[in-house]
């Protein structure tokens, strides 16, 4: 029972058809005749009974191949006629060949029928099985017919002639060489190859100018020399699409002659072979339309169709001779026209009108249908074709013939009343016409059967508010059951309750009422049947965020964003599809679909170009926004059309060939000549869009090819093919050379330089320069002239020329018509200079006005000393003690004797000269004065970073600046925070780092996950100096994490007032989780309970002292870092304040011996005295012989005190904070341990080693200064 539901599912999947059935109760119940027969009983064998009904037929056409006994290679090719069929009971089967009763036990086994099927296997062909063969599938209540089936003979001949001949053709010439192909079914395909003389196959035949017609004949559309073969020739070959194998006939042996003539001589095309003008194509067929011409260059062919266009899936191939479909449809019908044009000669044309036919098929067929005794049934058999198909009516395979109860009415048959006994059977319809034939086989059945309920209601049917539900209840009976619904035990009525032909309740726009208990009635004259489930109604997916269109440049990332909303005890799911086809993100790297649902489509390119649709998807309902994704790209290259040459001017015309979703804006006109072959230059640039053809000019002499590029806002096409060949006449030349000059270049000479002409611009042979020159300030010289007859060169060189003197000079272009038609331009030029005579004198400064600026002035010099182009004068300065490439230059204009120099470096001894220069020399420099700059403010902090400690903390570190231009006394940090692009109040970082050492702290007390700009000046006596900012955003709450295990130091420091405390210093540890701040806990050693620093006390230190402890006792201590609720204690320390390593041995000063003291202030009062007579004599240092003998020689000790930082390379370090971490250990320690080398430290005694960078000095650069003239 199973196996016949299952064949009546797959005939309805397979064959696509409708039925209407007109019943007087109900209809459409044969759908559900399986089912219910099966739910009925099994032992009912009078409901099991049916018909049978084909489920496998042979094609309407099938080849065999009949074995050679001759041919050793050949094996036995056995082939099946397919024939199966189902029914109960299960049905027979019988067969007739050419319409005579066919008995396969006849043919002495050859012949065989599959068991409990109709098939007949063929096990060793013969010719005589040649013929139209149909199967007859029986039992008693009806016969099923199938498909006739023509079995063919498939055979590939021999050729006629296989023999080698000669032919000889001209090269340049057509040729065409006939195959005369050999017989056979199914056609034989044509092909020709080339084979060695030996017999061995080379390779087939692949060439643009090389063709094979439908008849096989081979097409040179030009013969070369490269078509005569050494030792091989053209062989014409044929095989079968069925049979495997083939057959070599016709060898031809090419020999070309020489045509007499050099290069290539242009032949217009000429008509090789065309398809007949009119060609019948019947619709699904393949179908060639052929146009091969040949000629000098090669032919291009375009196709076109008359009053229409060629559709999309129509492929042009054999190098555009072949316009190919695949599956001939209707809209196919019309003229298409082939056009053959080289540029040489008249364009060809030729059309052909393609007439579509077609073998009926069917529009609508019926199914096999069930019915209830008395009801009329009514089957429908539309079919098409051209021509027209004539329709006929069978019954259990005999011609059917109306009567009272049975008529035909167009493409209906009615059957009344239908009875069990009288109508059950089965039924065909063929349609023909002259091209083939459509049957359908289908049976009645007709029954007696009460009601049952084949699909009752699901238990629990879900469904979403405003959508239409479907309560499943498929009844089945004989009269057909009528079908009633209940909810919660009450009938249902309202406009939105609809019970639908099959017994099932769609209710429309469902709402939360609808939720509920609902019973489903079957009942006919034989009984009542009846089932139930429930509704449940959940919320309605929604998108909240959709979509939008995007524009994006090929090769650029398009992003689509979505995001939806769903009942909570439903699973959403969010997919993507392009042009309604699911986007599987695995099969191309480029689409990424993210977590937050968004679409990523990266280095996009024109064909994702479409619309993406978001899918929210749940089990019970989907919703889907969709936008537009236009990729847009660079133009295709443009095709020329026509050049049309007129002497020195050609008209290009072209057409765009598609801008790819970009309107084109410009055109370019590109040439090259038979100068410069591979370069193209342009001809005109920027012609408007909307003109396809435009006028440009040419120049003499030259051979010019076009092309054309097209231009949209993403950027250039490719360019197009190169056309036409316009060659020009000579003429003289059209210009002169261009930028000619002249200048000394060395001693004594004058060079005369100027750009070459290329051959482009020769316009004729036998072309030179011709070189003019004379002083000009001699009145009445006569021009001296030389011929350069290397077109390459650019350049003469006159020898033994006076210094700097001026010269007229012009070049001319010449060529053997003459010079050109412009008279050259003239130009002056100067031989070579020298070094000036005099330097400036009487160098000197008059005031000092800032920190790095001082007004200078000097006596000029003469012009004429300058012995050259005055070009002005510079100004040197260097600081003392600094690297000479640190020597810094300001330029003066020639007229100015006086200038403010702003370029000096603050805070030192300043040297400076001053030298004239001209374009190529300079002169000896002048006295040397000296600029003492006072301090200046500092620039900015060389580098400056931070890192996030946690929630509410941020670490900075910084390197000096580079210009300190003084004594650095501290730095000053302020902070805001950055809200887009409004920034907050501005705060300053409080305590003032005040000690220069310090190159690192902590900024605390600041918002979680808030962006702050945090600006650091470096300050000296004058000021604030220039400001350095940098953008941290401090973590978010939620970002706090466990932080690492703490590491810290413990030292000793005495109070002021003489007690000992303990300084805890912590090492936030950068590489990790270091933790926002801390706090300290500490207890008696043998104790249980631990005393506690305030957790919030170090917001912005790392530092903390802990006083009031017994100096003796030894204690355990501890500190806990914090970062946001987590908080990690470190490692237990046993701690004895009096005994801490790092004791300050300073700190025991006071011990010593009051002796000791005395002896150390009288030291100390010698030192002072000392250094202030050093300082006195220091000042007057500039003023006594020693001190500038000292300077003449190169010696200068010059320094002043604390602004080391230009000899000195600043030392920072980077390292991990876990190690080197502990000093040496000594008995004591104070607060003043450390003062010697601070760096290491931040101005609460944190370590900052780690946030240091290493700084790289680069070799200085000399600076460029400005100046203000006066």
């Amino acid at each position: 029972m199973q196996r016949r539901r299952m064949a009546i599912d797959n005939e309805s999947y397979v064959v696509k058809f409708s039925i209407r059935v007109r019943i007087n109760r109900a209809v459409i119940m044969h759908l559900l005749l399986p089912i219910a027969l099966f739910l009925i009983g099994c032992n009912n064998v009078r409901a099991l009974q049916s018909p049978p009904t084909m489920l496998k037929q042979p094609p309407h056409e099938q080849l065999f191949e009949v074995f050679q006994s001759s041919d050793s290679e050949q094996t036995e090719r056995p082939f099946v006629l397919e024939c199966e069929a189902k029914g109960n009971p299960e049905p027979t089967y019988t067969w007739k060949k050419n319409g005579v009763d066919f008995s396969y036990v006849a043919y002495d086994k050859r012949i065989t029928q599959q068991p409990r099927r109709g098939s007949l296997v063929f096990t060793k062909p013969q010719a005589v099985d040649e013929g139209l063969y149909q199967c007859f599938a029986s039992n008693k209540h009806g016969v099923s017919v199938s498909n006739a089936v023509f079995l063919k003979k498939a055979e590939l001949n021999a050729f006629s002639n296989d023999e080698i001949e000669d032919i000889y053709a001209i090269e340049g010439e057509l040729l065409t060489i006939p195959c005369n192909p050999p017989t056979g079914y199914p056609k034989p395909k044509i092909f020709w190859i080339i084979q060695s003389n030996s017999g061995a196959l080379i390779n087939g035949i692949n060439s643009s100018r090389l063709s094979v017609d439908p008849e096989g004949n081979l097409h040179f559309s030009n013969v070369t020399q490269k078509d005569m073969l050494v030792d091989a020739l053209y062989a014409c070959s044929a095989t079968s699409s069925f049979k495997t194998t083939y057959r070599i006939g016709r060898r031809t042996n090419l020999i070309v002659e020489p045509s007499g003539t050099s290069g290539q001589t242009a032949l217009q095309p000429v008509k090789q072979y065309v398809s007949p003008p009119n060609i019948p194509a019947i619709k699904g067929t393949r179908l060639e339309l052929f146009c091969i011409f040949g000629g000098t260059p090669l032919p291009e062919i375009s196709w076109v169709k008359r009053k229409g266009a060629i559709r999309d899936g129509v492929h042009r191939t054999n190098y555009g001779k072949t316009l190919q479909f695949d599956k001939v449809e209707f809209g196919d019908e019309g003229v298409y026209e082939c056009t053959a044009s080289n540029g040489a000669g008249q364009i060809q044309t030729h059309a052909m009108e393609v007439v579509v036919k077609s073998v009926p098929f069917w529009i609508e067929a019926p199914n096999n249908t069930d019915a209830a005794d008395e009801e009329q049934v009514t089957f429908r058999c539309d079919a098409a074709g051209i021509p027209e198909p004539k329709l006929q009516w069978f019954k259990n395979g005999d011609p059917l013939i109306p009567n009272e109860r049975i008529s035909i009415h167009g493409k209906e048959l009615i059957i009344k009343s239908v009875q069990e006994l009288i109508d059950t059977a089965v039924y065909q319809c063929n349609a023909s016409n002259v091209y083939g034939y459509a049957f359908k086989d289908f049976y009645l059945n007709v029954l007696k059967l009460p009601p049952e309920i084949v699909d009752p209601p699901e238990k629990e049917t879900r469904a979403v508010v405003t959508s239409d539900v479907i309560l499943k209840c498929r009844v089945f009976g004989a009269p057909k059951p009528d079908v009633k619904w209940e909810k919660d035990d009450t009938p249902l009525n309202g406009a939105n309750y609809e019970v639908l032909k099959d017994g099932d309740l769609k209710i429309r726009n469902v709402l939360v009422t609808d939720q509920g208990n609902y019973k489903c009635i079957a009942t006919n004259k034989f009984g009542t049947k009846f089932a139930t489930g429930e509704l449940k109604v959940k919320g309605k997916t929604k998108i909240i965020h959709a979509p939008e269109n995007f524009e994006v440049a090929a090769r650029k990332t398009a992003v689509f964003r979505c995001n939806a909303e769903a009942d909570p005890s439903l699973d959403l799911h969010i997919q993507w599809a392009f042009n309604e086809r699911l986007i599987d993100t695995s099969h191309d790297p480029r689409i990424i679909q993210a977590s937050d649902h968004s679409l990523s489509i990266t280095t996009t390119k024109e064909l994702d170009s479409g619309v993406y649709t978001c899918i929210a998807r749940t089990e019970l309902d989907s919703v889907n926004a969709s936008a537009t994704l236009t990729v847009q790209d660079v133009p295709n290259p443009p095709r020329i059309v026509d050049v049309d040459c007129n002497g020195l001017t050609a008209m290009v015309e072209w057409t765009p060939t598609g801008d790819n979703r970009a309107p084109i804006l410009t055109y370019d006109i590109q040439y090259n000549t038979s100068f410069q072959p591979d370069n193209w230059a342009n001809a005109f640039t920027n012609v408007p869009a909307p003109d396809t053809k435009f006028k440009v000019a040419m120049s003499p002499w030259a051979n010019f090819t076009f092309r054309v590029v097209a231009k949209n806002k993403i950027g250039f096409s490719l360019p197009s093919s190169p056309y036409g060949f316009c060659s020009t006449k000579e003429d003289v030349p059209y210009k002169n050379p261009d930028n000619v000059s002249g200048r000394g270049e060395s001693p004594g000479n004058l060079m005369i330089r100027w750009t070459q002409m290329t051959p482009i611009d020769h316009n004729s042979e036998g072309f030179h320069y011709k070189v003019f020159w004379k002083r000009n300030d001699i009145s009445g010289e006569a021009w001296n002239n030389r011929v350069i007859t290397d077109w390459r060169q650019n350049y003469f060189e006159v020898t033994n020329q006076p210094i700097f003197k001026p010269y007229r000079i012009r070049v001319e272009a010449h060529n053997r018509k003459g010079p050109a038609h412009t008279t050259a331009s003239e130009v002056i030029g100067w031989s070579s200079e020298a070094k000036p005579e005099q330097s400036p004198t009487n160098f000197r400064m008059l005031e000092l006005v800032d920190h790095k600026s001082a007004l200078l002035t000097w006596d000029p010099v003469t012009p004429e000393s300058v012995r050259g182009h005055f070009e002005g004068y510079k100004i040197f300065t260097n600081a003392v003690g600094d690297n000479e490439k640190l020597i810094r230059e300001v330029k003066i204009p020639p007229n100015v004797s006086k200038a403010l120099v702003q370029i000096f470096k603050p805070n030192a001894r300043n040297i400076a000269r001053i030298v004239v220069f001209n374009s190529m020399y300079m002169s000896d420099p002048s006295n040397e004065i000296v600029v003492n700059t006072p301090e200046g403010v500092p620039g900015p902090v060389s580098s400056f970073e931070g890192i996030a400690m946690g929630a509410s903390a941020i670490y900075l570190y910084w390197a000096p600046p580079d210009e300190p231009n003084g004594k650095i006394t501290g730095y000053r940090i302020f902070y805001e925070t950055v809200e887009g692009t409004e920034l907050g109040t501005k705060q300053e970082r409080f305590p003032l780092i005040e000690d220069p050492k310090i190159n690192g702290v902590k900024l605390g007390n600041l918002k979680s996950g808030t962006k702050y700009r945090i600006t650091i000046h470096a300050v000296t006596k004058v000021g604030r100096g220039e400001p350095f900012f940098i953008e941290l955003e401090t973590k978010g709450d939620d970002a706090a994490g466990q932080p690492d295990k703490p590491v810290f130091d413990a030292n000793h420091v005495r109070a002021n007032d003489g007690s000992d405390l303990v300084k805890i210093t912590w090492y936030p540890n950068s590489s990790k989780v270091p933790g926002s701040n801390f706090y300290v806990q500490y207890r008696l050693k043998g104790t249980n309970t631990f005393l506690s620093t305030p957790r919030d006390q170090n917001q912005d230190s790392t530092v903390v002292y802990i006083s009031g402890l017994d100096s003796d006792k030894t204690y355990e201590f501890r500190i806990v870092a914090v970062d946001g609720k987590y908080e990690t204690p470190s490692e237990l320390k046993e701690i004895t304040p009096s005994g801490i390593s790092g004791m300050d041995p300073v700190g025991h000063l006071a011990n010593f011996a009051p002796w000791f003291i005395g002896m150390m202030c009288a030291i100390a009062l010698i030192i002072v005295v000392v250094v202030l007579v050093c300082i006195v004599k220091r000042n007057r240092g500039g003023k006594y012989s020693v001190h500038e003998k000292e300077i003449a020689h190169g010696k200068d000790d010059y320094e002043e005190p604390g602004f080391n930082e230009y000899n000195k390379p600043y030392r920072g370090s980077r390292q991990s904070l876990n190690s080197s971490l502990h000093h040496p250990e000594s008995d004591e320690d104070s607060m003043a341990d450390y003062e010697g080398d601070s760096s290491k430290f931040g101005e609460d005694g944190s370590f900052i080693g780690e946030y240091v960078p290493k700084k790289k000095r680069e070799d200085p650069q000399s600076p460029t200064g400005i100046a203000t003239f006066v």
